[in-house]
């Protein structure tokens, strides 16, 4: 049977027209976003109150701008490559930002799901409360994020503080966008207001020391219930900063290089904790340290008596480029009472161990060790220089009790 002429000239009409649609979107995929909906509108159930704004900016120059309600998914389709995606929330009534969030140099592939999520960030304090009243969750386990992007001056900070509190919601606080009047982060211990209520906090990245004021109370005073810290360019962390924080867990300060005085004294909770930079530990800064099981610092240098005294479950330290331990002052040595500890590693050559008076072994360092195994980790080459380190320095490990055994750590 011969196939009409007609119906091959159909073909070849529809065919063509099939390529050139082919053509149309050749090397095109969808990014598809969702505006942040519920929870995370200004007020949730009337959208008519906040409006978002979608900006795309792609890597030929293109440059795409859509708007969009609370919840509703904007689909562009746009060429493969690195796109800025710029979203902003907004009053329609009166044109002001409430939040600001962005992701730059997004990776748009092909043949996979391109739906990136944008985190938003308060550049207001008006929207805050309402905010948090109608978040979902909101308990110490599943605290609500909070983060912001504001001029963190002594005003906003007392009126973030009272927002919170008013709210009756936990909190994560992320302020590492936020601008500050100075270097130096001082969440105003006299003030209590809304502390109790933040789990944990990411101070800003402008931040590049914490409270130096020498005395007590802690500058986080009134933080109950904090868990986690963070500061990301915080090089020195001052004297009683951490003071008295039971609930504290979690401490990431990878720049930090100082830690003064009694900075983390008493933080009954914490348990591992790794410095990688710094190198000066100031008297009684981890005393009391109760759970404390691991400590690491690649760089320390100097240790301040009391340093980790009664920390009565520590295992394990790693100081590989220590000095100095201990200061000759009128206290007792910075491993005293440390019934737990069995591993220490040191560096090339012995530190110094200080006595506060020459004989009076009752202040020396090791004391209250649990006699037994102890393990000195050091380099291979150091051995005679520890062997004469130890008889010379037997009273400082517990008048000898310590069965000491060396480890080559090269």
């Amino acid at each position: 049977m011969r196939t009409p002429i007609w119906f091959l000239f159909l073909c070849l009409v529809l065919g063509a027209c099939s390529n050139s649609m082919d053509k149309d979107t050749e090397g095109e995929t969808t990014l598809s976003i969702t505006m942040p909906g519920g929870s995370a509108a200004r007020v949730v159930g009337d959208p008519a109150l906040m409006a978002y704004e979608l900006t795309l900016s792609g890597p030929n120059g293109e440059s795409i701008t859509e708007s969009a309600g609370p919840g509703e998914t904007i689909e562009a389709k746009v060429a493969p490559g690195l796109w800025d995606i710029v979203l902003r929330s907004y009053d329609p009534a009166t044109g002001i930002d409430e939040a600001r969030g962005s992701i730059l140099g997004y990776n748009v592939r092909t043949g996979q799901t391109n739906s990136p999520t944008i985190q938003m960030r308060f550049v207001t304090m008006d929207p805050i409360a309402l905010y948090l009243q109608a978040a979902v969750g909101g308990t110490q386990a599943s605290p609500v994020s909070l983060h912001m992007d504001l001029e963190l001056d002594s005003a906003a900070w007392t009126a973030l503080l009272g927002a919170i509190d008013s709210s009756g919601q936990f909190v994560d606080l992320d302020l590492s966008v936020c601008t500050m009047p100075g270097a130096e982060f001082d969440p105003d211990k006299s003030i209590s207001t809304g502390k109790d209520r933040i789990v944990s906090m990411v101070l800003p990245d402008a931040a590049l020391s914490i409270d130096l004021d020498p005395f007590p109370p802690s500058t986080f005073n009134h933080f109950s219930i904090l868990e986690a810290i963070k500061g990301r360019n915080v090089d020195d962390i001052g004297s009683f900063a951490f003071y008295q924080c039971t609930s504290l867990v979690s401490v990431d300060f990878p720049l930090a290089t100082r830690i003064g005085m009694s900075a983390f004294s008493s933080c009954s909770s914490l348990v591992n904790i790794d410095f990688p930079l710094v190198t000066i530990i100031g008297l009684s800064a981890f005393m009391e340290c109760t759970s404390l099981v691991s400590v690491s610092f690649p760089k320390l240098t100097i240790m301040e008596d009391e340093s980790f005294t009664g920390c009565t479950s520590l295992e394990e330290v790693f100081i590989p480029s220590i000095q100095t331990i201990g200061s000759n002052n009128h206290y007792r040595k910075p491993f005293l009472n440390n019934s737990a500890l069995s591993r220490i590693t040191l560096g090339e050559m012995p530190p110094g161990l200080s006595f506060y008076r020459p004989g009076e072994e009752a202040l020396s360092t090791f004391r209250g060790t649990t006699p037994g195994n102890f393990t000195i980790v050091r380099p291979a080459a150091s051995a005679d220089a520890y062997n004469a380190w130890i008889i010379a320095n037997a009273a400082q490990f517990n008048d000898g009790g310590l069965n000491i055994q060396f480890e080559d750590s090269d």
